[in-house]
């Protein structure tokens, strides 16, 4: 519900995100953490993102793909230039 709220303030202005390689996050000071047993320092090591392991998860969807293409060359073009785009933004 708490990324929901942040969601609905982004859509109305109210709230900025941060560019990251794999997408909009939000700023850790704009999620309503009331409640929980975080601090802001722990919220913003959440929305950390690490690099090495999203790279990891993209060489697994790289070979997924191969093996895909291996039995008929199925997998659309669109996909892999997303995934090349992917790649190409965590290593940056």
């Amino acid at each position: 519900m708490r990324v929901l709220m942040w969601i609905l303030a982004r859509c109305d202005g109210a709230v900025d995100a941060v560019e990251t390689p794999i997408g909009y996050m939000p700023k850790a000071e704009d999620l309503n953490i009331e409640g929980l047993d975080l601090d802001l320092e722990t919220v913003k090591g959440l929305l950390s993102v690490d690099k090495d392991l999203w790279l990891e998860d993209a060489k697994g969807l790289r070979e997924f793909y191969n093996k895909i293409d291996s039995v008929g060359n199925r997998m659309p073009k669109e996909l892999w230039n997303q995934l090349d785009a992917f790649e190409a933004r965590l290593s940056k």
